[in-house]
């Protein structure tokens, strides 16, 4: 994702974590700027806390999906 000042979001996901990397272009190239790391299980887990019924779709979803594979 580009922002203003030639800022560039990169967003890389793994099993257990997301990584935010930001940097900006220089005439040599890229220079980081920052990096985030949020693990999974705690993002989730922030989710729930914050909106109980966030999930509530998802398992519906799940369970339906579940049901079809037997």
């Amino acid at each position: 994702m580009r922002g203003e000042n030639k800022t560039i979001l990169s967003i890389f996901v793994s099993e257990t974590k997301l990584t935010f990397s930001v940097s900006r272009r220089t005439e040599s190239g890229f220079e980081r700027i920052d990096r985030f790391v949020i693990p999974i299980s705690w993002l989730l887990a922030e989710i729930f806390r914050r909106n109980k019924g966030a999930f509530s779709d998802w398992c519906e979803v799940l369970g339906a999906i579940e049901e079809g594979g037997e």
